[in-house]
């Protein structure tokens, strides 16, 4: 993975690049505390997506890199990340641990004080709902398809509300007929846009569904 920032100094600019051509060192490459003198510069990583399987970091602009020349390392600004020079292609690794362990702490509520005012800046840098949303678990749900389009499904779920599917999110839902109870593990996204659906089954028609259905607890319960 290849980075590219631009190294800003009073007197002049040069280029960073962050081209990873080592092996991963066996021990650790990052430690947790900055450095306490002033950098010899600061750099701007050139992305702002890091991406790990189905987890995807956002920021919301692009992460600055404090410059430690005297040292051979340089810390990524917020994040308590310190790196030694050769290792840029760490960053987007690193990144995501630190993430993901204040991220469970977070959860189980045992953050530190001084934890706390780190997850406090890091959370204000990622786009955390939508990574909060496309990690949201399956939820088992029945609905009714109410009529298919050229590109979309349209279903009506217990709950009374109806959602526009596109097709190729759910395309299981082919082998419906119109006004036939199904159920499904479904996926919402922000705005409970459905992100996936999967594991459909066709449920048997039921009297007084409409009834039936309101009994049911809303999805935001």
């Amino acid at each position: 993975m290849t980075f590219t920032a631009q190294i800003h100094t009073e007197t002049e600019t040069a280029s960073f690049s962050t081209s990873h051509t080592m092996p991963v060192p066996s021990e650790v490459v990052a430690t947790a505390q900055p450095f306490p003198e002033t950098p010899t510069a600061i750099a701007e990583l050139q992305q702002q997506f890091f991406g790990f399987g189905s987890m995807i970091l956002r920021l919301e602009q692009k992460p600055k890199i404090a410059v430690y020349a005297q040292k051979q390392r340089f810390e990524i600004v917020d994040w308590g990340i310190n790196l030694r020079f050769g290792d840029q292609g760490e960053i987007a690794r690193e990144m995501a641990r630190k993430f993901l362990a204040l991220f469970g702490k977070a959860e189980r509520d045992e953050l530190s004080d001084a934890e706390r005012s780190e997850w406090t800046r890091i959370v204000q840098s990622v786009d955390y709902q939508k990574f909060c949303a496309e990690r949201s678990p399956f939820r088992y749900m029945e609905g009714e398809l109410e009529k298919t389009q050229a590109r979309v499904f349209v279903v009506k779920w217990h709950d009374g509300s109806s959602v526009v599917i596109d097709r190729s999110t759910a395309p299981e839902l082919r082998v419906l007929n119109i006004r036939e109870r199904f159920s499904a593990l479904v996926k919402f996204g922000e705005g409970d846009k459905v992100m996936a659906l999967q594991s459909v089954s066709i449920l048997p028609p039921i009297r007084n569904a409409e009834e039936t259905w309101k009994s049911w607890p809303v999805r935001n319960s």
